[in-house]
């Protein structure tokens, strides 16, 4: 998921560079100032998007998040980890108790 977005992302940036490098000069040149409003425009419609429709992540916890993020089957992955962690957790504990384990012999 990371990799898609990602690669949708530098989509958006290397078109808007496109834009920006062959419509700006034109726009100027036609209407003059009148072109920046346009951008006013543009930065608003950008500020009420993020606003409106983005996640916040500043105050749930990671589980939380990645319950967001991936909804259902995320969270079956991470129970797969936590799973793991306590499979090697058990592990551990089973070789501290082999140690512990003294062999008594009788001896007269």
């Amino acid at each position: 998921m990371r990799a898609k977005a990602w690669s949708y992302v530098l989509l958006v940036i290397y078109t808007s560079q496109i834009f920006g490098n062959y419509v700006n000069p034109v726009g100027i040149a036609n209407i003059g100032w009148r072109f920046y409003i346009y951008y006013c425009v543009w930065a608003a419609i950008i500020v009420l998007i993020v606003y409106f429709f983005f996640v916040e992540t500043s105050g749930p916890t990671l589980e939380e998040l990645a319950l967001i993020f991936d909804g259902p089957q995320g969270d079956r992955k991470l129970s797969l980890g936590e799973f793991e962690d306590e499979k090697r957790d058990t592990d551990i504990e089973g070789e501290k108790e082999k140690e512990k384990t003294v062999v008594a012999t009788h001896t007269e």
